[in-house]
């Protein structure tokens, strides 16, 4: 297909198309350009910036916005891989029978292949007043810049989801010195990354530093200054000079839904797709974390990543197929340091865990917290709070297949050189 690079926006047929600007986006125009080094490539993304690690986006609750922590990519990245980039441009529809994308400056844009990876945005659960100017989500940078300015001369904050990234938003208002509150719907905090026995002891250790934490919580109202909510049986207020919602996020797949493109996934949310990011039609891939293999996304970086890659590496002629990211976590704040990976909260595996004081145990006197989940006899998933030094060991024996008795093995060497007080964790853990 003849590659026409047309400045004023006018009409223009390119070898490949991609929609967005992630980690997915670049990943898979890289991979084409391995393949086919003379393609020509048209990246278009409504934002203004390429690709930055958005999980760093709360690094800068503490910079001066110049984002140099935050580019997995340079700026300059377009031009060295010779991709024609169109920023700051929304997609208005793609036409799969005619093989065209109509873009928000009128322009339409024909493609040979297309890789749809036009991510995610943040879920905004239906609470009066979640419009309001002091509201904010964490997505893109201009949302730090708005929150930064918000900051000044704050005190109080409430940030609604108590996962991981709430967990983290949390934490970078607290080192600005303002006063936090974390509304939770669920039970326990990070409900999908860690058990009760963690969610417990991740409260407590919490609360401790001056934050409070409230679990049940259901939000009422947000108004100018306070939060409204329901937690326990009860209804309470607390101030809020700003607000951060932290709930999870939502697929960008309408777009290609409306195309024609199959959905997957509980409300078929996702735009589906196979081992090798094809979807429903010969000529279009998905990536990231808008499409899903076998109805699920578990909307991490690296996934997103490898997702990119083989879609890039198939739509220009090649056979990769994708490998399951295994999901791992790190969090270090509120004085508590965690670490996940894989099954760490139990949920997925056949509801068989080990009950022993040297594989699932507190170090009641350090507040320290293991746990080792198993499924067939293999080691699943592995869940550490402060006792960082265990990672490399747990790590290697979950990615060897190891079992039981080495995981044993592994924390009782641990302990040997660790003065700990170690307890069964049992009385502690529902399930």
């Amino acid at each position: 297909m003849e590659t026409t690079i047309n400045t004023n926006n006018k009409a223009s047929n390119w070898n490949y198309i991609i929609l967005g600007s992630g980690i997915a986006g670049m990943a898979a125009a890289e991979a084409i350009k391995e393949r086919d080094k003379e393609a020509g490539i048209l990246m278009i993304s409504a934002e203004q910036e390429f690709c930055f690690n958005r999980p760093m986006l709360i690094n800068e609750f503490a910079l001066d916005g110049s984002g140099s922590v935050l580019f997995d990519r340079q700026q300059s990245w377009a031009e060295q891989t010779g991709v024609e980039a169109r920023m700051g441009t929304g997609i208005k529809a793609i036409d799969l029978h005619a093989k065209t994308v109509s873009l928000s400056d009128g322009s339409v844009c024909g493609y040979g292949k297309l890789i749809y990876a036009l991510g995610a945005r943040v879920f905004i659960p239906k609470i009066p007043g979640a419009d309001r100017d002091n509201v904010f989500t964490i997505r893109t940078r201009d949302d730090m810049r708005r929150i930064r300015a918000a900051m000044e001369g704050a005190e109080t904050a409430v940030v609604i989801g108590g996962g991981m990234l709430g967990l983290e938003d949390a934490w970078g208002l607290c080192e600005e010195k303002i006063k936090v509150t974390i509304l939770e719907k669920g039970s326990r905090l990070a409900a999908g990354q860690i058990d009760n026995s963690a969610g417990n002891l991740m409260k407590k250790r919490i609360e401790r530093t001056g934050t409070k934490v409230y679990t049940n919580a259901d939000v009422l109202q947000i108004d100018d200054g306070s939060v409204e909510f329901t937690s326990e049986g009860q209804t309470l207020t607390v101030p809020a000079d700003l607000v951060i919602i932290s709930a999870g996020v939502i697929p960008n797949s309408e777009i290609g839904k409306a195309a024609g493109l199959a959905g997957t996934g509980e409300g078929e949310q996702w735009i589906r797709v196979d081992g090798g990011m094809r979807t429903s039609d010969l000529f279009v891939f998905a990536a990231g974390d808008a499409a899903a293999l076998n109805g699920r996304n578990d909307a991490i970086w690296d996934e997103a990543r490898q997702m990119g890659t083989v879609a890039g590496t198939n739509a220009a002629g090649g056979n990769a197929e994708y490998t399951p990211v295994v999901p791992e976590h790190v969090f270090n704040g509120f004085d508590t340091e965690v670490f996940t990976l894989a099954d760490s909260s139990g949920a997925g595996t056949d509801g068989v865990y080990i009950r022993h004081a040297d594989v699932e145990i507190f170090d009641y006197q350090r507040e320290r917290y293991i746990r080792v989940s198993l499924q067939d006899g293999v080691i699943a998933g592995v869940l550490l709070i402060n006792a960082p030094e265990l990672v490399p060991e747990l790590m290697e024996a979950y990615r060897n297949g190891e079992g039981e008795e080495e995981a044993r093995q592994i924390i009782q060497r641990w302990k040997e050189s660790h003065d700990v007080n170690f307890k069964p964790a049992a009385p502690f853990t529902k399930r």
